[in-house]
Formats: C-alpha cells, sequence, structure tokens
C-alpha cells in the first residue's frame, strides 16, 4: 500500500499564503492538497489554483475535500458545490467527514458517494473518523470499502487496532494531526535524542514515525519553508527499534473528542 502525504490546510483560508504553500508542496513532492466544506476554505484554494495557473504553474495538483454531515441528504449536490468553489469540474478525491447520528444517514451518503464516483463527478471516494463497524456494515451494503479513511493518529494518540484493521482491508490511513501534543512533545527527552539521532527536529522525528506506521499523513501549515521540512520527514525511515519505542509513548490523549458535536438538520 502506497502512504501518501497531503498539504493540510486547515485554518488556513488566505489565498497568498495558500498559493505559497500549495505551490511549495507540488514541488517538494506532496501527492495532494487535503481541505474540506468544514474548513471554509475551498474557495480560497480554488482562486490560489486558478491563480498559479494564470501565472504559468503548469504541474498536477490535486485535491481532497470532504463532505459534512449535514450534507448527507444530497450528497451529489454538496459535490457540486465543492466543485464550484475549487473552479473544477470533477473532486479528484472526496471523504465523507465524519459519522452521522443516524447510521443510515452514514449508508445513504456512501452510496450516493458511490454513485457520484460512478457518474465521474469524484475520483477517488473514501472517509474520515469513521470505525470499523461502520465500514463492515456500509461494505455489507455496497459491497465497496472506502479507499481511504482519515483518522487522529500520532505518537500520543496511536489505536493500533485501527491502523491494523484499515490496513488488512486495503484500506489507506490518512492520519490527520500527526504532531499530537506537539507543546509537551517538544519537552520529551526521548524525542529530543531521536531528532538528533535521524538529524531533524522533534516535528520531524513525529511526521517520520507516522509514516514508518506505513500511513499516509496529512500535515498542515502556513509557512513554505515547513512545507519542505514536513516533506523531507516523512522520507525520513526510523529503525524498528526506534518505532518500538516511540509506541511507548503511547497514552490514546485525543486532540479532537471523538463525540463530536454539529448543528444538523437531519
Amino acid at each position: 500500500m502506497k502512504k501518501r502525504i497531503g498539504y493540510g490546510s486547515f485554518e488556513v483560508n488566505d489565498v497568498p499564503t495558500l498559493k505559497k504553500c500549495i505551490k511549495q508542496a507540488v514541488l517538494s513532492g506532496y501527492d495532494f492538497v487535503d481541505t474540506a466544506y468544514y474548513y471554509q476554505n475551498e474557495e480560497a484554494i480554488g482562486k490560489a489554483i486558478k491563480e498559479l495557473r494564470e501565472e504559468g504553474f503548469d504541474k498536477p495538483i490535486l485535491v481532497q475535500t470532504k463532505i459534512w454531515p449535514e450534507h448527507y441528504g444530497n450528497v451529489r449536490d454538496a459535490v457540486l458545490l465543492s466543485c464550484q468553489k475549487l473552479q473544477t469540474n470533477k473532486l479528484d478525491m472526496c471523504l465523507l467527514h465524519r459519522r452521522h447520528f443516524n447510521l443510515n444517514m452514514d449508508l445513504s451518503a456512501w452510496e450516493q458517494l458511490i454513485e457520484c464516483q460512478k457518474e465521474g463527478l469524484v475520483g477517488e471516494i473514501g472517509v474520515s473518523n469513521f470505525d470499523r463497524d461502520a465500514l463492515e456494515i456500509m461494505r455489507q451494503r455496497t459491497g465497496v470499502y472506502p479507499l481511504s479513511n482519515q483518522i487522529e493518529l500520532s505518537v500520543n494518540n496511536l489505536r493500533e487496532d485501527r491502523v491494523v484493521y484499515n490496513h488488512s482491508k486495503g484500506i489507506e490511513v490518512q492520519a490527520w494531526s500527526p504532531l499530537g501534543d506537539l507543546e509537551n512533545n517538544l519537552k520529551n527527552p526521548v524525542l529530543i535524542e531521536m531528532a538528533k539521532k535521524y538529524n531533524t527536529d522533534v516535528a520531524g522525528v513525529l511526521i517520520a514515525y507516522v509514516g514508518s506506521l506505513n500511513c499516509s499523513i496529512i500535515v498542515k501549515t502556513s509557512n513554505p519553508d515547513r512545507v519542505v521540512s514536513n516533506y523531507k520527514a516523512f522520507q525520513i525511515i526510523l529503525e524498528e527499534s526506534d518505532v518500538e519505542k516511540l509506541k511507548k509513548l503511547n497514552t490514546y490523549k485525543i486532540k479532537y473528542s471523538e463525540s463530536f458535536i454539529y448543528d444538523i438538520d437531519n
């Protein structure tokens, strides 16, 4: 299974910054740009890409976006809305962002997303923050597993059972918030010493760790220089003994509650 790196755009909303970071990400070797309806920056990303094209930047720029649960009642309209904001006729990759309170809505949304793919409106289809039970029911209903599942994953919160399960079904694991509890990680002596060993910084070790688990990664920044260093860190291969050492730092400390509260009509 090929592991990939996506430029995370959460909380990056201004066009000039997005232009610099997206361009640097593509030049560095990133596989795609990650966004979502919920991030409220699809339109800014669309403008940034358009301006890059007008300035002569002709390298492929793939974009992955996500549909918020309030739109699970009409996924096709949500896809078309994202296409409009991103100024494209087809989404390269599209995920269902979170579990709905109603499983039937999840199942319906997945069926609709499959139809959007058949129609040619979407390339790759997947999910984000979905658990094993939901994925199995979705597979039973449609015969289709998601290509990818984007979940919170870091040295502080390694749900290894989820990684093993998804990989066993051929589902790519995309790690969001891969730096975990960065404030405390920056002071962790184990991480500091390992950073010296691999000639990187603590953030680099945290990124390399996720890559060493054969997981893809979504890493955000508004600093073009950091875009480059994050990519280089993802190429670092940690020794197996160091991976096992880092696994011992896991405390299942989550960054955002899995019981996420949001306004919804359905």
